[in-house]
């Protein structure tokens, strides 16, 4: 008699544990797509938020009319604009042995060595293709490229003329404000990052990261939402305002399936399994 009354009982435990289980997995996933998205759409806004003051900035000016004292006093403004701007130069391609404007290097902002990193200005974005293709006001991100102290920045060129040639004031932006997002969002056993059009680890809740490229498996997942890469469960979330890149957030299967592992071993024992 006793069998016969829990056999029954067992049978309905394993059915509610299948239940629960699928239930728990994508409460799981949902809250894995939220952080994705939400730590998406917070980098976004930090960056463009420093790109529009720039830009805005920028455009107060008639760049090619300012002598040397004033065009550094623009860029003086410019630099005031946001405190994740690393450095800012004035670049005119039609005067390319000339010596770079540039202000940086102060603090409470992100480090920048004036001497190496005027011609690192020079070389940061594609300026005579972005002249060819826009006019004044236009703004490009180029891609990450590490700055002073070996830490990744982004640059960011401002169409300041008109035509081919044009000149652009040219920024670097440190990603710590973003990092040190990633790292207060991260969970026990997750990594957050942010990962660029070309693939690789712009900033990371992770130490050692900095445009190490993001591995095959996890970069094949970009774009298709919550899903699992090798023993990884992943979520991604496109940034808002940055065409390419995008949060990923990868969590061990082990550390993932843990409370479905408890709710399982709970069931079981209830049971008598």
């Amino acid at each position: 008699a006793t069998c016969l009354a829990v056999l029954p009982l067992t049978g309905v435990g394993f059915w509610l544990l299948s239940v629960s289980e699928r239930e728990l997995l994508g409460r799981l996933e949902r809250e894995q797509a939220a952080v994705a998205t939400s730590v998406a759409d917070a980098t976004g806004a930090v960056l463009l938020t420093a790109v529009n003051a720039l830009a805005t900035s920028a455009g107060l000016f008639d760049w090619a009319a300012l002598s040397p004292a004033e065009v550094e006093g623009g860029l003086k403004l410019l630099y005031a604009q946001s405190k994740i701007v690393a450095g800012v130069g004035y670049v005119d391609p039609k005067t390319p042995d000339a010596p770079v404007p540039v202000v940086g290097g102060l603090e409470e902002h992100p480090p920048f060595d004036v001497a190496t990193g005027a011609e690192r200005l020079r070389a940061d974005a594609p300026l005579e293709f972005l002249s060819k293709h826009g006019d004044r006001g236009q703004v490009g991100v180029a891609a990450a490229l590490l700055g002073t102290g070996d830490r990744p920045v982004l640059p960011v060129a401002i169409q300041v003329g008109r035509g081919e040639r044009s000149p652009f004031i040219v920024a670097e932006l440190g990603l710590d404000p973003v990092e040190e997002a990633l790292l207060r969002r991260a969970q026990a056993g997750a990594r957050l990052e942010l990962v660029d059009g070309e693939g690789r680890v712009v900033a990371s809740s992770a130490a050692g990261r900095g445009l190490v490229a993001l591995e095959p498996e996890l970069r094949d997942a970009i774009g298709k939402g919550v899903g699992t890469a090798g023993a990884l469960r992943i979520a991604s979330a496109p940034v808002t305002g940055l065409a390419g890149f995008h949060v990923v957030v990868s969590v061990p299967e082990s550390v993932a399936l843990a409370p479905v592992r408890a709710l399982r071993q709970t069931v079981l024992v209830g049971t008598g399994a």
